[in-house]
C-alpha cells in the first residue's frame, strides 16, 4: 500500500470539493456557490443566467448575445463611462457574454471591492437601460466580426455543418452571433422586451471565491441579489 506524500495531500487538499464549498438556494431561486481561498487578497465571481439564442427564432438570430453584450454598455445607476471607471479604479474587470442556453458572466477585484463588484453586476442584469449611442456602436463592432467571419474557412465550415445536422427551426441550426441582416434589422425595443421577458433570478448560479469567508459571501450575495423578482421570466 503506497502512502501519499505531503506535497501529495496539499495538493489534494487545495482543491474544491463537497466539505468546503458552500451552496444556498435564495427563495427567489439564485443558487449561490461560496469558497474561501485566503491565498491571494483577490475574489474572483463567475455564473450564468438561464437566457440565450433558444429563446429567438432565425429572425431575430444574434438577439441573446447582443442583448447580453449590451447590458454592460449602461444601467439606471451608471453610464457606460461610469462603469468602466469604476471598474479601472478599483483594478477590477466584469464581462459578460451571450450563448446558446446561458448568458455567463465573470468578474475580478480586490476581496475588499466584493460588494462594488457584485453591485455593478446586479445593475447589468438587473436594471440595463440599452443606450442608443453604445448599442449602435456594438452593432457596429459585430457587423464588423461577422464579416470577418465569412471570411474564415473555418467559420464558414461551421456555418453549413449547423444548416445540414439540423432543421431550420431548431436553435442549432443558426449560430448565436447572429447573421448580418438579422443584427442590422435588430430594434433596441426587441433587445429590451428580450431582457424584460427573459432575464431574472430563476437559474441563476452566482459563484464566488477569493479572500472573504463563505458567510460574509453569501451574505453579499443576498443582499444585493435577494429582492430580485421578475414575474415575467
Amino acid at each position: 500500500m503506497t502512502t501519499p506524500n505531503n506535497a501529495t495531500t496539499a495538493r489534494r487538499n487545495t482543491l474544491p470539493g463537497a466539505d468546503d464549498v458552500a451552496r444556498v438556494v435564495l427563495p427567489n431561486g439564485i443558487v449561490i456557490l461560496a469558497r474561501e481561498n485566503f491565498t491571494s487578497q483577490s475574489v474572483v465571481i463567475s455564473g450564468s443566467v438561464a437566457v440565450g439564442s433558444v429563446f429567438e427564432d432565425a429572425a431575430t438570430a444574434g438577439l441573446a448575445a447582443m442583448a447580453a453584450s449590451s447590458l454592460m454598455r449602461g444601467t439606471r445607476s451608471r453610464d457606460f463611462d461610469a462603469i468602466h471607471e469604476t471598474l479601472e479604479g478599483l483594478g477590477a474587470s466584469l464581462g459578460i457574454g451571450g450563448g446558446v442556453h446561458s448568458t455567463s458572466f465573470g468578474g475580478k477585484a480586490l476581496a475588499e471591492d466584493l460588494s462594488t463588484l457584485l453591485d455593478l453586476l446586479s445593475a447589468a442584469l438587473r436594471e440595463p437601460t440599452f443606450p442608443v449611442d453604445q448599442v449602435e456602436r456594438l452593432r457596429g463592432e459585430v457587423l464588423t466580426s461577422l464579416k470577418i467571419r465569412q471570411q474564415d474557412t473555418r467559420s464558414v465550415a461551421n456555418d453549413a455543418f449547423r444548416k445540414l445536422a439540423y432543421p431550420e427551426s431548431h436553435p442549432y441550426n443558426r449560430s448565436a452571433s447572429g447573421e448580418i441582416e438579422t443584427i442590422s434589422a435588430l430594434s433596441i425595443d426587441q433587445m429590451r422586451a428580450f431582457h424584460r421577458d427573459h432575464f431574472g433570478p430563476r437559474g441563476l448560479i452566482i459563484v464566488v471565491v477569493g479572500a472573504v469567508s463563505t458567510t460574509d459571501a453569501i451574505q453579499q450575495v443576498t443582499d444585493i441579489f435577494g429582492g430580485w423578482e421578475n414575474p415575467a421570466q
